[in-house]
């Protein structure tokens, strides 16, 4: 079975899974009008270190899912009920402080949010609650409100070989999940006694790939959001262009291992040349695209070796996380002097970290 990194913060990890129906919102990616959008959302959090529950079951749908969920075979996912992500379901959460700081996290495109419990996992046992979505008929495997296993509808547009309008659109999808999820932060009726420690004044949005993109869409148009985070996400259409107000953090895989592209590099030159606020940027070096995943660590010997080359970079997964965590924790210190002096000693502690220019308004 794939062992998950180990948590390395001081507090317990508890998790809950939060499903709703945004009635005002129609599904984009289905034919029927009548089909609302469905909200899916994975809290994890400080918990109490004597609390008890069963431990949190990897993915949804296990013992019921389709042939093949993002190419990994079902004969295989069966068995990932025995992974342990090192977080108790519906633990009594922690009131080491009053209250806790948010991050908002959006996964990769197609993947699910499952493919991330060894980053949100390490961010809650830091002091954090993260909110990771699922975003439907998006996402690899994802479970709706009524318990129907969902994969994904792409309804790619005539006249857009490269995808970059189909995108540009799912990214505006994307931005009204997020909102939707911003919206009910402190709604009991959504997250039970869960939404008393989330702190309304401390509220970023993270996101890997496709979701870092998001995050930076979702910073640009959503006040609430007081700092933003991309790890490795290529932006499209106009997005390159936003003038963001709040701290932003740039976190790249090594360029040697990834090959970014041109969308990528030009993007993310037009975006930190246009900062309003502070913004830092860091390579990690022999980490690649997928080191901020699961993925390398989804298959047994030797095949997880043969898919680490690939998937998780020479770096591997645990360390990568580690360190972009590091990262994070520090971007999110407080002022801005105090998270430059934070990520300046992370970097200091870690080999192989490439602190780049940022913006001229901020690093």
């Amino acid at each position: 079975m794939p062992r998950l990194p180990v948590p390395t913060g001081a507090h317990a990890v508890g998790t809950s899974v939060f499903r709703w129906v945004d009635t005002a919102r129609e599904e984009p990616a289905t034919a029927s009008v009548a089909d609302r959008r469905n909200l899916i959302v994975q809290a994890w959090y400080p918990s109490l270190v004597w609390a008890t529950g069963r431990p949190m079951r990897y993915m949804d749908g296990l013992g019921r899912l389709p042939s093949r969920v993002a190419a990994i075979p079902r004969a295989i996912l069966n068995h990932y009920g025995r992974v342990d992500p090192h977080a108790i379901e519906d633990a009594a959460v922690s009131f080491g402080v009053a209250p806790w700081p948010v991050i908002v996290f959006s996964p990769g495109y197609g993947a699910s949010r499952a493919f991330y419990a060894s980053l949100p996992s390490d961010l809650a046992s830091r002091g954090f609650i993260v909110l990771s979505i699922d975003h439907p008929y998006e996402g690899a495997i994802t479970q709706l409100v009524d318990g129907q296993l969902v994969t994904p509808i792409e309804r790619f547009l005539p006249n857009d070989p490269d995808r970059i309008q189909y995108m540009i659109q799912q990214t505006t999808v994307r931005v009204a999940d997020v909102r939707a999820v911003l919206d009910n932060i402190g709604n009991t009726a959504t997250f039970g006694v869960l939404a008393n420690r989330m702190d309304h004044h401390r509220i970023a949005a993270v996101g890997h790939s496709f979701g870092g993109a998001a995050s930076v869409a979702v910073a640009a148009m959503i006040d609430r959001v007081h700092a933003a985070a991309n790890i490795d996400g290529t932006m499209y259409g106009s997005l390159p262009d936003s003038a963001l107000a709040q701290p932003f953090l740039l976190i790249e895989s090594d360029r040697t291992e990834t090959q970014h592209g041109q969308l990528f590099l030009k993007g993310t030159a037009r975006l930190l040349a246009r900062l309003g606020g502070p913004g830092y940027r860091d390579q990690i070096e022999r980490a690649n695209h997928y080191s901020f995943t699961d993925a390398s660590l989804l298959l047994s010997p030797p095949a997880r070796w043969m898919a680490s080359l690939f998937l998780g970079g020479a770096r591997g997964t645990g360390a990568t996380v580690r360190l972009t965590n590091d990262l994070l924790v520090a971007f999110l210190a407080g002022s801005r002097e105090k998270a430059e002096t934070q990520l300046n000693g992370v970097a200091s502690r870690h080999a192989g970290l490439r602190r780049m220019p940022g913006s001229a308004a901020g690093h």
